[in-house]
């Protein structure tokens, strides 16, 4: 297993390979003043182990066919993020929890950009996710704003 480190690489864009928690630990460790990344991530498991806190990296894209907590659990040890991009398809977040995420853990933070699949199965369960997202939190707090595209017929939004 390569050992080998680099302190001059701040920005990495891994596309077309998704990394593992394992792989994912092991570019942290190898890359300790990376500042800039932008990589497609596997479903870590709920026990994906982050040995340290990630003080170096200020951006992240994060590409991810399934939220899981192992990556919220990823996240929640960047403490110096400012910038927080996702896409993802599964999930279990709402505007709720990410105000919880953001506000114990990613204090920092100061553009959030995301594309989130939701599946709903009635216009009241799409307004309850919208709703979650115009609070003061989001509105007033952060200035951010949520837009939906919803598909009729296959009830995504």
């Amino acid at each position: 297993m390569p050992t080998i480190r680099s302190t001059s690489i701040e920005h990495l864009c891994i596309e077309d390979v998704s990394l593992d928690s394992l792989q994912l630990m092991r570019l942290f460790r190898c890359t300790p003043n990376l500042r800039h990344l932008t990589v497609c991530i596997d479903k870590l498991s709920k026990n994906a182990q982050v040995s340290s806190v990630i003080q170096s990296i200020s951006s992240v894209k994060f590409v991810v066919d399934h939220l899981t907590y192992g990556t919220i659990n990823l996240l929640k040890n960047m403490p110096n993020l400012t910038l927080l991009t996702l896409q993802t398809g599964k999930h279990h977040m709402n505007g709720h929890k990410w105000k919880y995420l953001i506000g114990d853990y990613l204090p920092k933070l100061k553009k959030f950009q995301f594309l989130m699949l939701f599946l709903v199965n009635n216009e009241e369960e799409m307004n309850e996710i919208l709703d979650s997202y115009r609070t003061p939190f989001w509105l007033i707090d952060h200035q951010w704003f949520v837009r939906c595209h919803w598909n009729l017929e296959n009830d995504k939004i």
